[in-house]
């Protein structure tokens, strides 16, 4: 006579971030399981079975594209079972950014420019100047989009707007489009 357990551990919850580059700039891919504690530890690899363990939840140095597997055991607990989550698929993705204006159709009405990233799935700060000067700013945030309104119309190559979207982990990757003009009625 023996008693059966099931194990209730539930390994939904991963999240990943594909590898960004943008101008030689490269963010990393990273992988990160949520809800287990201190008890664990895990391994990511593209095999079938766990190697190199570590004890951090967060593999954040993922260079490399490709289908990964995610492995969570007992730390030191002599034949513990290994849980798998496969198929995370890491991706290489290029930055971009697009700036859209709304032109001005009376006198007197104000225009707006709407900057759309491809979302790369991580945070944002989205910045307007005009002349070199800052107007606004907005983030950080996850938006993958925001629209920057109340602007006054200029004409096609004067008094255009720069608007510049930067990515919060990266000192390098920031993405501008410059002379984006409103034009007027």
């Amino acid at each position: 006579y023996f008693n059966v357990y099931q194990n209730t551990l539930d390994l939904g919850a991963v999240a990943k971030n594909d590898i960004i580059s943008y101008n030689g700039c490269i963010i990393n891919g990273k992988v990160t399981v949520s809800g287990f504690g201190s008890a664990y530890e895990y391994s990511l690899t593209t095999g079938n079975s766990g190697v190199n363990w570590q004890p951090s939840n967060v593999f954040d140095n993922i260079t490399t594209p490709g289908t990964y597997n995610v492995y969570v055991r007992l730390k030191g607990v002599s034949g513990s079972c290994d849980f798998k989550v496969s198929g995370i698929v890491i991706k290489r993705t290029v930055f971009s950014v697009t700036a859209t204006p709304t032109n001005v159709n009376c006198n007197g009405d104000k225009g707006s420019i709407k900057v759309t990233t491809n979302d790369i799935n991580l945070q944002y700060v989205y910045k307007i100047f005009r002349g070199g000067a800052l107007i606004s700013s907005y983030g950080p945030t996850t938006d993958p989009s925001y629209t920057f309104t109340g602007l006054d119309a200029g004409s096609n190559n004067s008094l255009g707007y720069d608007v510049e979207t930067s990515v919060v982990e990266s000192n390098c990757m920031a993405f501008t489009n410059y002379y984006v003009v409103v034009n007027g009625p």
